[in-house]
């Protein structure tokens, strides 16, 4: 840029000037609120908003023959868009029976489940946030689900509370609102519009422990519990993301043995319960074909009663 305030492009073997590129370099802070009015009401900055830059450049045609402006007059602008990044929701087991990480996710009837569902809040600024999940039926009922009155590491049956890593519920004015919705099994925590002077990350964290019911259901199932969390913000709407946790449901396998355990012979010996009750079977059989004969003068298969590698029965 000259001392006139004129871009100079390079000229050329035909005396045509080349274009030239000037460059205009900004730092810009984003504050805690809009200076305007927005559409949510709620100017303060929240997760979820949008947030514009444009710019216009304007200027006059230079006679390249006189090197005089001239009254041709150009314009260009451009502009640029951007969103406050949101937190997806994350959710798992926590615990089976008071125990934190465990090993396998297998669970029968009456196992104590404890689920962790966790997000960040990016700036401590979020609109209307509210964290539900749903437990699948019947293998869990939330009715009756309340908030814990103790201060454990982990809540009771029917019960959620903060986990030990939540830093979100500083910034709250009183009990987060818990619906249960125990028609479809659905529980739901809103947090309502929160602001904090603070804008830093902050960590929310729900445990909620729930027992498994002894219901009529498939033995090995895999079943899913499912998170979602959504907010609104000032200007774009609202967002919001699902995940999902798996347990695997078994029930107790039942096993029938059938072996003779006695008999009217005193000097009778009961070693092997199964090859007894497949003795017994035969000779109820040798039983029924004695009779046949009887009444039909026909002769049994003995072989096919008892086999000559009977040893290997």
């Amino acid at each position: 840029m000259g001392l006139n305030g004129r871009f100079h492009g390079a000229a050329t073997s035909k005396g045509l000037g080349v274009a030239v590129t000037g460059t205009l370099t900004y730092r810009a802070v984003l504050q805690g609120s809009f200076s305007g009015t927005v559409p949510s009401g709620d100017a303060s900055i929240d997760e979820g908003d949008r947030f514009q830059s444009t710019v216009t450049a304007t200027a006059k045609m230079v006679d390249q023959e006189t090197g005089l402006a001239t009254n041709f007059v150009t314009t260009d602008d451009s502009g640029t868009r951007s969103v406050l990044k949101t937190s997806p929701v994350q959710t798992s087991v926590y615990a089976i029976n008071g125990k934190t990480s465990p090993s396998s996710v297998a669970v029968t009837a009456g196992d104590l489940v404890t689920f962790r569902m966790n997000r960040q809040v990016r700036s401590g600024d979020v609109e209307n946030l509210e964290l539900s999940s749903h437990l699948p039926m019947p293998v869990f009922s939330i009715s009756g689900l309340q908030w814990a009155s103790g201060k454990e590491s982990l809540p009771g049956e029917n019960q959620i509370q903060f986990g030990e890593n939540d830093t979100f519920r500083a910034l709250l004015n009183g009990q987060p609102k818990l619906s249960v919705d125990a028609a479809n099994n659905r529980l739901s925590v809103s947090f309502g519009d929160v602001d904090s002077i603070v804008n830093a990350t902050c960590e929310v964290e729900l445990l909620v422990t729930v027992r498994v019911q002894d219901q009529p259901f498939a033995d090995g199932m895999w079943l899913t519990e499912l998170a979602n969390t959504r907010q609104e913000s000032s200007n774009n709407g609202g967002t919001s993301s699902n995940t999902v946790a798996s347990i695997q449901y078994t029930r107790p396998v039942l096993t029938i043995v059938k072996s003779a355990v006695g008999s009217d012979n005193p000097n009778a010996q009961l070693v092997n319960a199964t090859k007894d009750a497949i003795l017994v079977r035969r000779l109820r059989l040798a039983d029924q074909a004695a009779t046949k004969e009887a009444s039909s003068g026909v002769k049994p298969n003995s072989d096919l009663l008892f086999p000559r590698d009977w040893d290997a029965v």
